[in-house]
C-alpha cells in the first residue's frame, strides 16, 4: 500500500507530518494488505487567513482498490491530529462496509449460479415429458435475485414516467417471464448459461410493457442531467454506489447514513429521496448501459457474462459500465454543490455579496 501525502502552503509540516500521517493510515488499514494498492492524504487549513476556529483543520483521503471506483472520504478537526484520525476512521470503516458487501454480493452469486447448475438437468426432463408443474416448481425457488432484478427496473421505468406507477407488479412480470421460459425453454440456445437466459426472457417481458410513444418522447425531451430532486441527502464521493447497492444483511440504512449509529426519520426520508433520485438517473441511461452497470455493480455478474447477455464484446460492456459510473458520480457532484448553493446559510451569504 502505497501513501503518497499532500498538504496546502498554509499547513506546516515535513518528514516528521508525514510519518505521522503514514503511522496512522497504516494502524487504521494495514489490516486490509494489498486490497488497497494506493493512498492519498491531503491536508488544508480552511481558514488559514483567519484566526484558528474550531474545525478549521480539513483531511480528505482516497483509497484506491482493484476493481472498485476510488472511495473518498473527509474529515474535519480544530488539529490537524484530529482531522487525521477522523478521516482515517471514516475510510476504515467504509472499506469494511463496501469489502464485506462485495464478498457478500460474490457469495451470492456463485451460490445462485451453482443452484441453476444444479436444477438444470431437472428442468430438462420436466420440458421433455411436458410436465409444467414440475418445471416451474422447480424454477420458483432460484429466482429471488431475478425478482429483485425486476422490482429495480420497474421503479426506474416508473420514476421517469414511461410506466404508471403501479400498473406493473414485479410478482405478475414474474410468473409472465416464467411462462414464457417454460413456452421457449426447447429452444433455449445451449451456450447461454440458464439464469443468463431468464435475465433476457425478464427484460424482454418487461420492454413489452413500456408504450412506444412514452420511450420515444423520454428519450428526446429529457435526460439525466434534466431531472430534478430537492432537498437530497448530502454524500461523500464513495456514497453514491453504495445506494445503489440498496439493504442486505451487511449494510444496513443506519450503515449508510453518516452522523450517528441510528437514522433518524428525516435522514430516513432523505434516503428514500436518494433512491428515487438514483432510479431516476439510472432510468435514463441507454438501456444496454444502465443493463451493464446493474448487472455488475449490484448483481455481480462477470464481465463475460454481460457481454453474453449482450452479445457484444467485453470491451465494450466495460467502457459502458466505467461511462456510467462515471455519469452518475458526475450528477450527483452537481447535486451536492447545487444543494449546498440553494441552503438557507448559503443563499443568505449570497445576499449579503449583492448588497
Amino acid at each position: 500500500m502505497q501513501i503518497h501525502v499532500y498538504r496546502d502552503s498554509h499547513t506546516a509540516g515535513g518528514a516528521e507530518l508525514t510519518r505521522q500521517v503514514e503511522a496512522v493510515v497504516e494502524g487504521a488499514l494495514g489490516r486490509f494488505g494489498d486490497r488497497i494498492t494506493r493512498v492519498q492524504v491531503h491536508l488544508s487549513d480552511q481558514n488559514s487567513s483567519q484566526k484558528s476556529g474550531d474545525k478549521d483543520k480539513r483531511c480528505v483521503m482516497e483509497a484506491r482498490l482493484a476493481s472498485l471506483p476510488p472511495i473518498t472520504v473527509s474529515h474535519q478537526g480544530s488539529s490537524l491530529e484530529q482531522a487525521l484520525a477522523g478521516a482515517a476512521d471514516t475510510l476504515e470503516k467504509t472499506l469494511k462496509r463496501t469489502l464485506e458487501r462485495k464478498a457478500s454480493l460474490f457469495k451470492r452469486r456463485a451460490r445462485a449460479r451453482a443452484e441453476f447448475t444444479a436444477v438444470d438437468p431437472l428442468l430438462h426432463r420436466g420440458a421433455e415429458v411436458g410436465n409444467q408443474d414440475e418445471f416451474l416448481t422447480l424454477l420458483r425457488p432460484l429466482l429471488g435475485h431475478l425478482s429483485d432484478h425486476a422490482t429495480r427496473e420497474l421503479r426506474m421505468l416508473e420514476t421517469n414516467d414511461l410506466l404508471p406507477r403501479n400498473q406493473v407488479a414485479a410478482a405478475d412480470l414474474m410468473n409472465e417471464m416464467m411462462a414464457r421460459a417454460w413456452l421457449r425453454f426447447a429452444d433455449r440456445p445451449q451456450e447461454v448459461s440458464l439464469d443468463l437466459w431468464l435475465v433476457n426472457l425478464l427484460d424482454e417481458t418487461l420492454d413489452e410493457k413500456i408504450k412506444p410513444e412514452l420511450r420515444m418522447k423520454k428519450s428526446l425531451d429529457q435526460h439525466a442531467d434534466e431531472i430534478h430532486s430537492e432537498d437530497l441527502l448530502q454524500v461523500d464521493d464513495q456514497e453514491w454506489w453504495v445506494w445503489l447497492l440498496g439493504e442486505d444483511e451487511t449494510i444496513t440504512l443506519g450503515d449508510t447514513i453518516s452522523g450517528g449509529d441510528r437514522a433518524t426519520a428525516a435522514e430516513q426520508h432523505d434516503a428514500r429521496e436518494l433512491k428515487d433520485r438514483m432510479h431516476a438517473l439510472l432510468g435514463v441511461l441507454p438501456k444496454a448501459q444502465r443493463q451493464a452497470f446493474v448487472l455488475s455493480v449490484l448483481e455481480a455478474y462477470e464481465l463475460f457474462e454481460i457481454a453474453m447477455i449482450q452479445d457484444r464484446p467485453e470491451t465494450e460492456v466495460q467502457a459502458d459500465i466505467e461511462d456510467a459510473r462515471n455519469k452518475l458520480r458526475a450528477q450527483l457532484s452537481a447535486d451536492a454543490q447545487s444543494h449546498t448553493a440553494a441552503s438557507p446559510a448559503a443563499l443568505a451569504a449570497g445576499s449579503t455579496l449583492k448588497t
